[in-house]
């Protein structure tokens, strides 16, 4: 089980093949894996090798989409993962899939169907990567050659091929109380009922963000309070924690500290630095991808960027990413920003002449987001909150001393969690807090 003791839990989102040549040489800088269902072979037999803890999403909210946001543009045809996962899953998802958008009537006009989705949902999360003999040697050693050894250097545990927990079917909830929450309930009630003793199982909670706005939306946590489940996995659909109003964040923050005092655990799926702050109101963990982002929205349909993506660069002192062009421009206004991980010193050093022709090499970009982002999850956990609170404060001022009155993003996340500091002692959140205005330290 996931538990607060030193900091909360990161897990990495494998989501194409060059994520795997990163990882592996950093294996001591992330807690486990967050893999979807649609996980190619290669990158499944890579989680299997290195044998530490995941937990697989079942992706079944892919099969409510409509069929233009399914069927593949070039090919005209569903993606084959889908059509193995719908017959895996159960007749009702292949009867509909690519043709028709699948309602939760479907689902409950036929007696048994929920049943047989949600036991066929947990029989394929056991069973993704068993094998007759797991693994008993980890043939990633500790590769460390691009990577500062910080903290423990423990890469990897043997832990078999069996997931971490399992989690029911589950599918996006426009408003608390619509056909889709009520059928996740009843997924959640009878995962509980069909789990393995030796299980743990996790409710899932997937929001439209918009719900977030109204404060009675901690009453969820009444509706997910069986003690069958372990813990709840939380995913906002579309919320960047970088942009998102306070409201919504306050009342995340409120949802999460309701599920901690009824004693679950709370993971959340997709989070940024503001993820790693929240441990302080009981977010045990999240998951993160190496694109950076917080804000995956399931509706946004899939489309073709020419060429090849453009490479970001995450700067730790306002934790967020930005285009090459825009971090060397902050970088040079504020040197106090410049990152000295061993990538960073390794490659351009101290020349920011040569930064963007560095860092646009194969992987440079994410191996020094992975060093940032341990040096954060490290540095919180000795720290806490108020020591987060306090490096807030002190890259505020940086800014402000140089005429720069702030970046937004970290204005808001220091109000935030000033507010926060008071809660588990009686005294109620505020729906809003205040937020300072502040400029943009982009261009212009």
């Amino acid at each position: 089980m996931i538990t607060n003791t030193r900091g909360p839990k990161m897990f990495m989102q494998l989501r194409k093949t060059d994520d795997k040549s990163v990882l592996e040489k950093a294996l001591s800088h992330f807690d486990g894996f967050h893999v979807g269902a649609s996980l190619l072979s290669s990158l499944g037999v890579f989680v299997q090798d290195v044998g530490k803890p995941f937990f697989i999403d079942p992706m079944t909210y892919r099969f409510i989409l409509p069929p233009e946001h399914i069927i593949d543009r070039e090919k005209g045809t569903v993606p084959r993962w889908m059509r193995y996962l719908a017959k895996t899953y159960s007749p009702i998802l292949e009867h509909s899939l690519g043709k028709k958008t699948l309602t939760a009537n479907d689902l409950n006009a036929t007696r048994g169907g929920i049943q047989e989705l949600t036991c066929n949902t947990l029989e394929y999360e056991r069973t993704r990567f068993d094998t007759s003999e797991p693994a008993l040697i980890n043939k990633y050693f500790d590769k460390y050659d691009a990577f500062e050894e910080i903290g423990d250097s423990i890469a990897h545990n043997i832990q078999g091929t069996r997931p971490s927990f399992v989690i029911p079917p589950f599918f996006l909830v426009e408003e608390v109380g619509d056909p889709w929450y009520r059928l996740n309930l009843i997924c959640s009630r009878i995962a509980a009922e069909q789990k393995k003793p030796e299980e743990l199982l996790y409710g899932v909670l997937f929001l439209r963000k918009e719900i977030l706005l109204n404060s009675e939306c901690v009453d969820i946590v009444r509706d997910y309070a069986d003690r069958r489940l372990a813990g709840i996995a939380l995913w906002v659909n579309g919320l960047s924690e970088e942009s998102a109003n306070t409201e919504i964040l306050s009342n995340l923050i409120r949802l999460i500290d309701g599920f901690r005092s009824i004693g679950k655990v709370v993971l959340k799926l997709n989070g940024s630095y503001l993820s790693i702050l929240m441990n302080h109101n009981g977010l045990s963990g999240f998951s993160c991808s190496l694109s950076y982002r917080s804000d995956r929205d399931v509706n946004v349909s899939k489309w073709i960027i020419p060429g090849p993506p453009k490479a970001k660069f995450y700067i730790p002192g306002l934790h967020q990413a930005y285009s090459l062009d825009e971090t060397e421009h902050v970088l040079r206004m504020f040197p106090f920003l410049k990152c000295s991980c061993r990538v960073c010193r390794d490659s351009y050093g101290n020349d920011l002449d040569i930064f963007q022709l560095e860092m646009k090499k194969v992987g440079y970009c994410q191996n020094h987001f992975l060093n940032a982002r341990k040096a954060e999850l490290d540095g919180f956990a000795q720290r806490g909150i108020s020591g987060a609170i306090e490096d807030i404060n002190e890259v505020l001022y940086c800014l402000k001393k140089k005429n720069a009155k702030g970046a937004r993003h970290l204005t808001k996340w220091l109000n935030l969690m000033k507010a926060v500091q008071s809660v588990g002692t009686g005294i109620e959140l505020p729906a809003k807090v205040n937020e300072l205005e502040s400029a943009s330290i982009r261009h212009g």
